[in-house]
């Protein structure tokens, strides 16, 4: 299979047509549905919506957008840069289904359907169709393993006489954590009375929640930890005792903080993260807050008293890669999507070591995968970040005239982290370096 992967504005709309075609319109309402309620239940919850389904949210933006206005938003003008991955992701869907055979077709759409109704959505799918893509504009040709013959790796690239097996693996940035964002979003409904209670004039509050282990899901769990936070709140004062988790409370000035200034807008919660670690000298993680600029401000954060073991899962999952996914008879290659990680920060991990001098988790971990004898046959592992969509003009000759017509287009420019298996025979081919130069 090999097919244009760009972007072209002009097919956009037929391309969303055709993605809701695939699965039928009653999937997307039903996931649309689901939202709404969810949102109306917990409002909190709509950033996590926004940042964790984005294929998803920015559809129905799209056909909000488009039953006020009459139109799709541009993808050069579009207001959310959600928008531009849903646009490629329809794209390369569309072109996909329709080089599939029939029975590939069937998987494919039973693939869309089911990360339609389930808790991680399209994104390991939209990850897969990037690395497709990727492979593509390489002039690979792609034979879609999983879909088409079902089980082991999900596509097998060919290029002259170069065969690779490639395996994607999607990690999400909850994997391996004991206080998942979502339920601490879900959390939300439960302190925020108290938050917005208790405010003090030129004073940021900031409690660090500590629990024993997890934060569960189950309401009883969820109103017991929001009454602790309460009495904290309440009382102005550290609880270092009871169930079900202890309390830090300290209070700074709201003056020189990221909530002093004019509007919320400029409010960030990664400066503010950076804030709280600062003052504390410890980190904080996700935070909940309630503000209201230069006047107050109150941030929960909450972390579990066991460290979290987000390398351990994803080498268990690379793991299962090796040994599952990929046969063993040819070169692999499993690529490792970190969601949640943008492409800024998957390249501050890379330069790290050379600005420390020590490897970083990510070395150590890859260097303990390669270490072992039965991955040999595992030529390259790839950490994959999002990257930025860009524009770019192509012109071709008008079959039916003299002149000459200019297209549109837009790709996207994906950061990858990657390294080379030096036990694999054909490390040194630069032919499998398709993802740069080696590391």
């Amino acid at each position: 299979m090999h097919f244009d992967v760009n972007i072209r504005p002009a097919e956009i709309p037929a391309n969303l047509r055709c993605l809701t075609e695939i699965t039928g319109a009653a999937a997307w309402q039903k996931r649309e549905n689901d939202f709404a309620h969810q949102v109306r239940d917990n409002p909190l919850i709509a950033d996590y919506l926004d940042s964790h389904f984005r294929i998803e949210r920015s559809m129905f933006n799209v056909k909000r957008y488009k039953q006020s206005t009459g139109r799709i938003p541009n993808i050069i003008d579009a207001p959310s840069a959600n928008i531009a991955i849903l646009y490629n992701f329809a794209s390369v869907v569309t072109r996909v289904f329709r080089q599939l055979p029939k029975y590939g077709q069937d998987a494919l759409r039973q693939k869309l359907k089911g990360a339609l109704d389930d808790e991680v959505g399209l994104s390991p799918l939209a990850f897969e169709m990037r690395t497709v893509a990727h492979f593509i504009a390489l002039g690979f040709d792609v034979e879609f393993h999983d879909l088409c013959v079902g089980g082991g790796f999900d596509f097998l690239v060919r290029k002259a006489e170069i065969q690779i097996e490639v395996e994607c693996k999607s990690a999400s940035g909850d994997l391996g954590h004991r206080v998942h964002l979502r339920r601490q979003c879900q959390l939300g409904p439960y302190i925020l009375p108290p938050m917005r209670a208790t405010e003090k004039d030129g004073v940021v509050k900031l409690l660090v929640v500590t629990l024993p282990g997890r934060l569960y899901p189950a309401r009883e769990f969820m109103m017991a930890v929001g009454a602790r936070i309460g009495e904290a709140l309440t009382k102005f004062d550290s609880l270092s005792e009871g169930e079900p988790c202890t309390v830090s409370y300290r209070e700074f000035p709201i003056e020189g903080s990221p909530f002093d200034c004019k509007s919320p807008p400029r409010i960030n919660q990664n400066d503010i993260i950076e804030y709280c670690n600062t003052m504390i000298g410890d980190q904080i993680g996700h935070t909940i807050m309630t503000f209201s600029p230069r006047r107050s401000a109150t941030v929960v954060a909450l972390r579990s008293a066991k460290p979290n073991s987000f390398m351990d899962y994803v080498y268990r999952s690379l793991k299962e890669a090796a040994s599952k996914q990929l046969s063993g008879t040819r070169p692999g290659i499993i690529c490792v999507q970190l969601r949640d990680m943008t492409s800024t920060q998957l390249q501050d991990i890379a330069a790290e070591p050379s600005q420390s001098g020590k490897p970083s988790a990510i070395q150590l971990m890859t260097a303990k995968f390669f270490d072992s004898g039965a991955r040999d046959h595992v030529h390259t592992l790839a950490y994959i970040a999002p990257g930025n969509f860009v524009r770019s003009v192509s012109r071709r000759p008008d079959l039916h005239s003299p002149d000459i017509i200019q297209d549109t287009i837009v790709s996207e420019d994906a950061i990858s982290y990657w390294f080379g298996n030096r036990n694999h025979p054909q490390f040194a081919d630069c032919r499998y370096d398709v993802f740069g130069k080696q590391r």
